[in-house]
């Protein structure tokens, strides 16, 4: 994941619980700007490609296969198309959206509600990644994060 406070911790039993928990998010620490590169990286076909402020090019290290970014991203699309995806407030009118939504317990009765995702073939390729934290009324990552993320994708695509 990167330089801390970025970690995964071990998991002993790859077929355990805890490797299906760690899977789902918990228990694995990043900052926004890990998450946001390692869907990146996704996005950019299993290259990685070290974030930067400026518009100069890098060139890309291979860390997964193209047919693995490729599964993933369908997955993401669906995340946000599909029946069964939990964030069609992430839709953007006539463009594909590829996504994540997550939310997370601070403790105190508040949250951290998140979406991170990008238009799918949009050229040049972005990254949002909307962190809330402790929304209004318990928002969610799909009800309060997603929407967030459509209207600054859509202000981004200019639609």
């Amino acid at each position: 994941i990167g330089d801390p406070p970025g970690s995964i911790p071990p998991i002993a039993d790859p077929a355990g619980i805890d490797a299906a928990l760690l899977a789902s998010g918990r228990w694995a620490k990043a900052t926004p700007l890990q998450v946001a590169a390692a869907y990146a990286t996704l996005l950019n076909g299993g290259l990685y490609v070290e974030p930067t402020f400026t518009k100069r090019a890098q060139s890309g290290v291979r860390v997964f296969r193209e047919e693995t970014a490729r599964a993933m991203r369908g997955m993401l699309e669906d995340v946000i198309e599909s029946t069964l995806g939990n964030a069609p407030l992430a839709r953007i009118e006539d463009v594909r959206v590829a996504g994540k939504t997550g939310t997370a317990d601070l403790g105190d009765g508040r949250s951290y509600a998140s979406f991170v995702g990008t238009v799918v073939g949009w050229k040049p390729p972005f990254v949002v990644l909307v962190g809330l934290e402790a929304p209004r009324e318990g928002g969610t990552g799909p009800s309060a994060a997603a929407p967030v993320f459509a209207r600054i994708a859509s202000r981004i695509i200019g639609v």
